[in-house]
């Protein structure tokens, strides 16, 4: 059970974040609404996350369980990933409008991909590691989440290259933190691999996220008072 215990942890704190978040009015700008699938991916990874250590400990009684659960959790990884690829889309395009536009037009070519990748990944076979209470899973499903990780990172670098300026922003830390702290995950977990510490990474990442979106609350209070401002000057005149 210590070998869970981050994910354990990692659930208690996004909790916290889909109460706190989801129970406050805000602004449904592109920016919130795709931070909010980015909340409800991780929330449900986590979940996923808990199931998947019980399910690979009694895989034997409940084999096809298992092997649902296991690859529904790859499934979550990567689904939180390309969230968080749209995220970074988003802050590095000031014009909204733009982007739904554009993500009009890939609708169908996306949708098409996201089916080819969950049938890809449930089709593919994926192994278990039980030992000493260790669990983890490996195999062809799972070194397709792997590849697909570092092709994601790949296209963020290359995002924040050719929009150099964004590493100005606070929006830029949890994106920089993510591919640092990958990385440090990946070495660790070819070491130790039955922390599970993806989960824990993304739920910190996404946490963090919540510091740095732009106050949905005071932007609406500052606009009404910049409205406010500008009915009392038009009344003087």
């Amino acid at each position: 059970m210590a070998n869970n215990f981050f994910t354990i942890l990692s659930f208690f704190y996004s909790l916290m974040l889909v109460i706190i978040y989801f129970r406050r009015k805000n602004i449904r700008s592109l920016e919130t609404k795709t931070y909010s699938r980015i909340v409800i991916a991780n929330f449900l990874n986590v979940i996923f996350a808990i199931l998947c250590y019980f399910t690979i400990l009694y895989k034997d009684n409940l084999s096809i369980i298992n092997d649902f659960v296991s690859k529904t959790l790859l499934l979550f990884f990567i689904t939180w990933e390309l969230f968080f690829t749209f995220y970074i889309i988003v802050i590095i395009n000031k014009d909204d409008t733009r982007v739904v536009q554009t993500l009009k037009k890939l609708k169908v070519l996306i949708g098409i991909l996201y089916f080819a990748l969950i049938a890809t990944v449930y089709y593919l076979p994926l192994y278990y590691h039980n030992e000493n209470k260790i669990v983890y899973s490996y195999g062809p499903s799972a070194n397709l989440i792997y590849v697909l990780t570092g092709i994601l990172i790949f296209i963020w670098i290359i995002l924040i290259i050719k929009n150099i300026d964004i590493l100005k922003s606070k929006k830029s830390i949890p994106v920089v933190l993510f591919i640092f702290l990958t990385v440090i995950v990946v070495i660790i977990q070819k070491q130790k691999p039955g922390l599970l510490l993806i989960t824990a990474t993304e739920t910190f990442i996404t946490i963090i996220m919540y510091f740095t979106i732009e106050n949905p609350d005071m932007k609406l209070l500052k606009e009404m008072h910049e409205a406010k401002e500008i009915s009392d000057n038009a009344n003087e005149e």
